[in-house]
């Protein structure tokens, strides 16, 4: 405000004095921080925490943007509050009300699917920007690294490849269903029943000790997903005929702390049976006839006098 004054009298003093309103703008410092909430791990969902605040001199008028635009890997599900919030792809943009007073704050929680991409680590940044004068914006952003648990689930099979008298041969197929490859090395371990006894095993790739009744074998190389390893064992059959045979193979490792899923399979076999050869009967070699009083079969005696009756008969009609 500006005033005139003067000793000489004024008739209207009223416009002496004259007032300009000065905008003076907003004077701020804008600061976002940006947090994980537990442990990420693939295939389930994780929080972070975005967190702006008004460092000052002077309050945020508004109005306030944060911007988080997710890397591979993470897919956005939720912001809580939604309020002004859109999730367009993997960009999710909010937009806060002022006025933001000094040393005051906002907090957006964002809900995450972690896919597998993520895994072993995603690299996450959130930007604030406000029409204000930000004197500092260096701390605009936030960038945070996170550990991502990758997950391998394993599975097996196995199955009777053959059986040749008394060796029965075992396949065992394990498969990697993902959706990450394994880190940890995998072990197969077959147990035998009494039934069984080791007799050999073949194992490309994998490294295999024999102890007493068991094979455990051993595949330190990384396992992709979709990706397979076989290995066949051969045991000795020692079983009564007609007994039924149950073997178990069990699969673990593949990932640190990983729980077994699907990690058993059986097979029942019957061994077998000692083949029952078809009757054949005795045979009798052709000779002489045996001669009267000899120690014949009855059988054969009567075969004789017939012979013999024959001849005759045939002799008198050859006469007549």
């Amino acid at each position: 405000m500006a005033s005139v004054d003067s000793s000489t009298p004024d008739p209207d003093p009223t416009n002496n004095t004259s007032t300009v309103p000065v905008p003076v703008p907003a004077q701020v410092d804008l600061a976002i921080t940006k947090t994980f909430t537990g442990e990420f791990v693939v295939g389930q969902r994780g929080t972070y925490t975005l967190t702006v605040t008004n460092l000052g001199p002077t309050a945020d008028p508004g109005p306030i943007t944060v911007v988080d635009s997710l890397p591979a890997g993470l897919t956005p599900v939720d912001v809580t509050p939604g309020a002004g919030c859109t999730i367009a792809d993997n960009r999710v943009e909010c937009t806060l009300p002022g006025p933001l007073a000094v040393g005051a704050t906002r907090t957006l929680t964002l809900a995450v699917e972690i896919g597998a991409a993520a895994a072993p680590s995603v690299v996450n940044t959130a930007t604030v920007s406000t029409p204000s004068e930000d004197f500092d914006p260096s701390n605009d952003t936030d960038t945070v690294t996170t550990p991502v648990t990758p997950v391998a689930n394993l599975t097996i099979r196995k199955e009777l490849a053959g059986q040749a008298g008394d060796l029965a041969t075992w396949a065992i197929t394990v498969t990697n269903e993902g959706p990450n490859a394994t880190t940890d090395p995998i072990v197969v371990t077959d147990t035998f029943p009494a039934e069984l006894t080791y007799t050999s095993v073949a194992a490309n790739g994998w490294e295999c000790a024999v102890a007493s009744g068991s094979v455990a074998c051993t595949r330190t190389e990384p396992l992709a997903a979709g990706q397979s390893a076989s290995l066949e064992i051969v045991t000795r059959v020692n079983a009564a005929a007609g007994a039924v045979i149950t073997n178990v193979a069990v699969v673990e490792g593949g990932m640190p702390e990983q729980t077994p899923v699907d990690d058993r399979a059986s097979l029942s076999v019957v061994p077998p049976t000692t083949p029952q050869l078809p009757f054949t009967p005795p045979s009798v070699p052709v000779g002489e006839l045996p001669s009267a009083g000899s120690n014949s079969s009855p059988t054969l005696s009567i075969a004789l006098v017939l012979l013999l009756l024959g001849g005759a008969l045939l002799t008198l009609r050859r006469r007549a």
